[in-house]
């Protein structure tokens, strides 16, 4: 608010916009777009596979051996879907930073 009131243009009574803070919003949510998809469409999926087989094996009482190697199992994709996330998102954020002088220009900002 502090910027739309003290840096911004009025749109209509008691709207403001702000171009100085709303454009380096939009770039940095447009730099966690492909980070959310690999999101959905890897780490739930991959993720419910393993849950799956985890919870199907507790209910079906197997033996806690299996049951805590199915938990391993779905620990390991946790961890392994964090990890890609996590280069994914440092390679987009990378990216971003070296073209930044570029994009600022670009963008007459």
């Amino acid at each position: 608010m502090i910027f739309w009131i003290s840096h911004g243009t009025p749109v209509h009574k008691g709207l403001y916009t702000s171009a100085f803070y709303e454009t380096p919003s939009f770039l940095a949510f447009v730099t966690i777009v492909p980070t959310f998809s690999i999101f959905l469409v890897r780490v739930e999926t991959s993720f419910y596979r393993a849950y799956r087989t985890y919870h199907s094996k507790v209910v079906a009482k197997y033996p806690l051996k299996e049951v805590l190697r199915e938990k391993a199992n779905m620990e390991s994709s946790l961890k392994l879907s964090f990890y890609r996330l996590l280069i994914y998102q440092g390679t987009i954020s990378a990216i971003t930073i070296i073209f930044s002088p570029n994009i600022i220009q670009y963008l007459n900002m």
